[in-house]
């Protein structure tokens, strides 16, 4: 059986609901999980290698350099020196000329769709077959 469970902020993602004989958040079981940056990468790749349509991802630093990929290592190191200047550039001409920063670039050619998630030091470079 399930009795209510009051959410503690506004976001939290906890559920509203607790099963009974589970114990409550101040009551938490001690276990201590790690989490490495080397194992969310690996695991968010994987994950966005299930989506169906999806050729693979590349993640890639601010030079272009391979940081993590799902393709292979030429292919991997061709598309992401690529789309990392694509992305500077955007970075480039959307500061100086609007003053904002490019977070998400799309682009589409006959054969597939690239996605290009951008941040300040990195860009993950996700290819899609485009759909039908």
């Amino acid at each position: 059986r399930r009795r209510p469970r009051a959410m503690e902020a506004p976001g939290d993602l906890a559920p509203d609901f607790a099963l009974e004989g589970e114990p409550d958040r101040d009551d938490a079981i001690g276990e201590h999980i790690e989490v490495t940056a080397e194992g969310f990468i690996a695991d968010s790749l994987a994950t966005i290698k299930r989506v169906p349509g999806v050729v693979g991802s590349v993640v890639v630093d601010r030079a272009g350099a391979v940081v993590r990929s799902t393709l292979g290592a030429d292919d991997a190191a061709e598309r992401g020196a690529l789309y990392a200047s694509l992305a500077r550039q955007a970075r480039e001409l959307m500061v100086h000329g609007l003053g904002d920063e490019p977070q998400m670039i799309s682009v589409r050619t006959k054969k597939e769709e690239v996605v290009v998630a951008c941040s300040e030091a990195y860009a993950l470079v996700v290819v899609q077959q485009p759909a039908a």
